[in-house]
């Protein structure tokens, strides 16, 4: 008669087993799908991020040049003070809340 409920036991022992490791599959793909996509949306925004602050020095120094080639011909320097004046500006209206 032990027998029979042992087996009984062990059944039901492997059935919850069967469940809870599948349950810990499904869970453990979507986790890590999810991870996977995080990261390669990170590394976009981060090349992404790269390149603009690139492509604004190279749009801040050109428009610093022109400024300086335009209005700045008896006082060096103006072009870079107006636009950094400017920058600095829109910073701190972006920044503040």
């Amino acid at each position: 008669m032990k027998h029979k409920n042992e087996n009984n036991h062990e059944g039901f022992k492997a059935l919850i087993l069967g469940f809870v490791t599948n349950i810990l599959e499904k869970v453990s793909d979507n986790v890590t799908h999810k991870v996977q996509t995080w990261t390669r949306q990170m590394k976009r925004r981060a090349a992404g991020s790269v390149v603009m602050v690139l492509g604004m020095t190279y749009l801040l120094t050109g428009l610093s040049t022109y400024t300086e080639a335009t209005f700045g011909k008896n006082i060096p320097g103006l072009g870079y003070v107006i636009i950094g004046a400017v920058a600095i500006l829109i910073g701190y209206l972006v920044s503040r809340k």
